[in-house]
């Protein structure tokens, strides 16, 4: 681009990627918990023996003030990939939990127990991701 016009060629919008930025700034004000929460890196781990495709996610877990839960994981790679997250929340033992992807349509139910152990089995497309809302079963 030649710089000393100071601008840019007009380029046409792509509606796409403008659905894409409406929706995460909507999920991003929903909840404080990208805003105000305590973040922290979620290490992904082999979900087998020999498949070494959980190196390719980045993952990480937000709890806000008032104790809600949310995970956002990334396959940042251009096959599919599989992994376990482990989540570091408090007070999930002996609790069934809704895993809500807000910015898709999937829901899991999941045993809290599990999550904490073994970890959330996670299975994406090429650069595929997920931000899930944990909601205790029952409220």
């Amino acid at each position: 681009m030649p710089v000393h016009l100071r601008r840019g060629p007009v380029e046409p919008g792509n509606p796409d990627i403008a659905v894409f930025y409406a929706r995460l700034l909507a999920v991003l004000g929903e909840s404080d918990a990208f805003r105000d929460g305590a973040w922290s890196l979620i290490p992904p781990q082999p979900a087998w023996a020999g498949n070494p495709t959980w190196q390719d996610f980045i993952s990480y877990a937000w709890r806000t003030r008032d104790g809600g839960s949310r995970v956002v994981v990334i396959n940042y790679s251009d096959h599919q990939a599989q992994c376990h997250l482990q989540l570091p929340f408090a007070g999930l033992a002996g609790v069934q939990f809704r895993l809500v992807d807000v910015m898709g349509s999937e829901v899991y139910c999941r045993d809290g127990a599990r999550l904490i152990n073994l970890g959330l089995y996670i299975d994406l497309e090429a650069w595929r991701y997920n931000v899930f809302k944990l909601e205790p079963v029952g409220s």
